[in-house]
């Protein structure tokens, strides 16, 4: 949960802090901080950021849950590398 929160955190103030500042001094609509973009999110009036900052939380978490599942479902297999070069027959180490 803390690398979750830190990346929601670098997220945020990335958002927050540097593409406003940028936004403001050059009057453009970046990453839609001066208004809501076409859509859903235009019905939250003054309110779409923190709307839109809840929803990255949701899709960050959701991300961290999945990976978690994905890697508990998978299948493990012990790799050993004696055991496969002594099958093998081959005595030589391999460099990279």
């Amino acid at each position: 949960m803390d690398v979750f929160f830190m990346s929601f955190s670098i997220f945020a103030l990335y958002h927050s802090f540097i593409l406003s500042t940028i936004s403001l001094l050059k009057g453009e609509n970046l990453n839609y901080l001066l208004v809501p973009p076409p859509g859903i999110l235009q019905s939250f009036g003054k309110w779409y950021r923190p709307v839109m900052y809840m929803f990255c939380v949701l899709l960050t978490l959701t991300r961290y849950v999945l990976v978690e599942v994905v890697i508990q479902i998978l299948p493990r297999r012990s790799i050993n590398p004696a055991i496969d070069e002594a099958k093998s027959g081959d005595k030589k180490r391999k460099l990279l």
